[in-house]
């Protein structure tokens, strides 16, 4: 049902959907570049891009002040990770290893570091980008299924079934310590797209990727001792490039790349 949903919003039959979106979620359409031939599927109106200077980017010389990836509301703070502290994204409850899929190397790097959650809204901008500056280190697609045995829901043959979320991870080696911003999507198809690959160097602001129908939630691992308190509430709205946090200075062993 769901792939079915995809191939439409991917389809130019979709674009009739997208004045009555427009409407009903009050989206200021002045915001946004509108292609010169108009949209050619909903899909390509969910992932619209700003207009230069739409949303500016707090202290762009300044390193260690922290920024929103993207508009949406701060869903989730965590300080102190553990290895069994549960992550609730989606309706889905993901420890470290889980939401990393068992990346024993960086689960290990954010223990004891914090974690923010931003949730997007249908209206939202659905682009996403860089909250910190540096090298990406490595990209991981995951894609939200396991292999079902048939003695665990009574089925005749295996089959792959929805475990978590489709997720997104990139890993980018910032001068404060390691962070990992995770995009997730919804179960069945992927709705997370990156537009970047690992070695190259991102300004915070720099755009990663986007969502399309289906995404609507960003999650920031950050390494222990890289930020003491963040400086957004629970509930609170964002605009991507806005002040959420300043990092601390500290010293790390580099991945070779």
């Amino acid at each position: 049902m769901l792939m079915a949903k995809k191939q439409f919003a991917d389809s130019y039959n979709s674009t009739s959907i997208i004045p009555i979106w427009q409407s009903w979620y009050k989206i200021n359409m002045s915001e946004y570049i509108i292609p010169q031939n108009g949209f050619q599927s909903f899909n390509d109106f969910f992932t619209r891009q700003l207009k230069p200077g739409m949303r500016p980017i707090s202290s762009p010389n300044n390193d260690s002040i922290i920024v929103s990836p993207c508009d949406g509301e701060i869903d989730g703070i965590e300080y102190d990770l553990q290895i069994d502290t549960e992550l609730t994204v989606k309706n889905e409850k993901y420890n470290l290893t889980e939401m990393l899929n068992n990346n024993d190397y960086f689960v290990n790097k954010f223990i004891g570091g914090t974690a923010i959650e931003i949730l997007l809204h249908q209206y939202n901008y659905h682009r996403y980008h860089a909250s910190m500056s540096g090298y990406i280190n490595s990209l991981d697609m995951i894609n939200g299924y396991i292999l079902v045995s048939p003695q665990w829901v009574n089925a005749s043959i295996p089959y792959f079934g929805p475990n978590h979320n489709v997720r997104g991870v990139i890993y980018i080696e910032t001068e404060f310590g390691y962070i990992a911003q995770v995009f997730v999507g919804a179960e069945e198809y992927n709705s997370v797209n990156f537009d970047v690959s690992p070695g190259i160097y991102l300004n915070k602001g720099d755009e990663i990727g986007c969502f399309k129908y289906g995404g609507s939630t960003v999650v920031i691992l950050f390494e222990k001792d890289i930020i003491d308190n963040f400086d957004v509430v629970f509930g609170q709205y964002v605009q991507m490039g806005q002040h959420i946090g300043i990092a601390n200075s500290k010293q790390f062993d580099k991945i070779e790349l």
